[in-house]
C-alpha cells in the first residue's frame, strides 16, 4: 500500500488558522512511508480552477491499495471531486480533522462527508464521541493533542512566578468567537486578529503562529486557541 498525503496549503496568514495543517505537513514529511503531494486548493477562484486538472490527474492515479490522507475540511468544490475519484478508483481516505461545522453551530454537511470515508483522525474523545452517533466508532482514530512546532523556543524561567502571574490569549478575537474577551477582565493579555477594541492596552497585536516567541515571558501562562 502507498501513502500519500495531500499538502493543501498556499498561503501564509497571521493566525493559527492554518497552523496544524503546516505542522501536521512538516511532521509527515519527516517520514519516509509517505509521499507528500502538494496540491494548493485554497485561495481564490483563479486558483482553484488552476489547481483542478492537476488533481484529477493525481488522484485518478491513486489504485484500490493505495491511501489517501487530507486535511478536512477541503476547500470547495475539491471535496465532491475527491469523493468521486474515490467511487471509481476505489482507494482510501482518510482526513486529518481540523474543524467539523455543526461543532462550531453550523450544518451537518461535514459529519455526512466524513461517515463516506475509511477512517478518521479526530481531536480526542469528545468529538469521538460527537461523530459516533453517526459513523462507526472503530473507524474514528484520535490525536488527543496536536503537536505545536516552535522554532528556536526560548527557556522559560519559573523563579519568579509567584510575583508574575497573567493569562495570554491567542486567536481570532472576533466577538462571535470568543465574546468573553470583551468583558472587564484585566488578567488577560490579547495576541491575534479581528480584535474590535482600540482603548485596551493589554492587545499587543498579531504575530506568526510558527514564532510565537512574544507569548514566552516569564511566569506568564499562556493558551494559544487553534479554533477547538
Amino acid at each position: 500500500m502507498n501513502k500519500y498525503f495531500l499538502n493543501d496549503l498556499n498561503f501564509e496568514r497571521k493566525d493559527a488558522g492554518f497552523k496544524a495543517r503546516r505542522d501536521a505537513l512538516e511532521i509527515i514529511s519527516q517520514r519516509k512511508d509517505f509521499v507528500v503531494k502538494f496540491l494548493p486548493l485554497w485561495g481564490g477562484l483563479k486558483s482553484r480552477i488552476i489547481t483542478l486538472p492537476s488533481l484529477i490527474k493525481f488522484i485518478m492515479s491513486l489504485g484500490e491499495s493505495d491511501a489517501l490522507f487530507i486535511n478536512f475540511p477541503v476547500a470547495r468544490p475539491f471535496w465532491q471531486v475527491l469523493f468521486f475519484a474515490k467511487k471509481i478508483k476505489g482507494f482510501k481516505l482518510i482526513p486529518l480533522i481540523h474543524d467539523i461545522d455543526s461543532l462550531r453551530g453550523g450544518t451537518n454537511h461535514d459529519i455526512y462527508r466524513l461517515a463516506k470515508c475509511d477512517m478518521l483522525i479526530s481531536h480526542n474523545k469528545k468529538m469521538s464521541d460527537f461523530m459516533s452517533n453517526h459513523i462507526q466508532r472503530d473507524k474514528i482514530k484520535e490525536v488527543k493533542i496536536f503537536d505545536y512546532l516552535v522554532e528556536n523556543m526560548p527557556d522559560v524561567q519559573t523563579n519568579s512566578i509567584q510575583d508574575k502571574r497573567g493569562i495570554i490569549f491567542a486567536g481570532n478575537l472576533t466577538p462571535e468567537k470568543c465574546g468573553f474577551i470583551y468583558d472587564k477582565n484585566e488578567d488577560l493579555f490579547l495576541f491575534g486578529v479581528n480584535y474590535k477594541k482600540t482603548d485596551n492596552p493589554r492587545y499587543i497585536g498579531s504575530f506568526d503562529a510558527n514564532h510565537p516567541h512574544k507569548l514566552i515571558t516569564d511566569g506568564v501562562f499562556f493558551w494559544i486557541d487553534l479554533g477547538w
